[in-house]
């Protein structure tokens, strides 16, 4: 994906890369019953931060760690409901623009 400010290149990667570099990271919400929290938030390896509806994961990759321990924790608690917000490339076009801005 390319971002092209006034005709001038400022930034060329693939969507994710830039996501990484020029965003705070995904956001995963988990929401669990009072009971299941403390177990889950072992199954996430403590990244997991309370919030009213169950656990919240923030920053960093999707990577094959963070979703394999989505994915026992749902075997775990099957009333767990996970959703993924990622970064808007809106935003991150955003970033660029000023981090671009800056390097003038």
């Amino acid at each position: 994906m390319c971002f092209i400010d006034a005709g001038r290149l400022i930034a060329d990667a693939p969507p994710e890369e830039l996501r990484r570099r020029y965003s705070p990271g995904y956001r995963v919400e988990v929401a669990l019953p009072p009971g299941a929290r403390v177990a889950a938030a072992g199954l996430l390896g403590g990244e997991a931060t309370p919030t009213e509806a169950g656990l919240a994961l923030a920053g960093g990759p999707l990577d094959a760690r963070v979703l394999g321990a989505l994915a026992r924790l749902v075997a775990a608690h099957p009333e767990a409901r996970v959703s993924i917000e990622q970064p808007a490339m809106t935003d991150v076009f955003r970033r660029v623009l000023a981090e671009a801005g800056a390097a003038r």
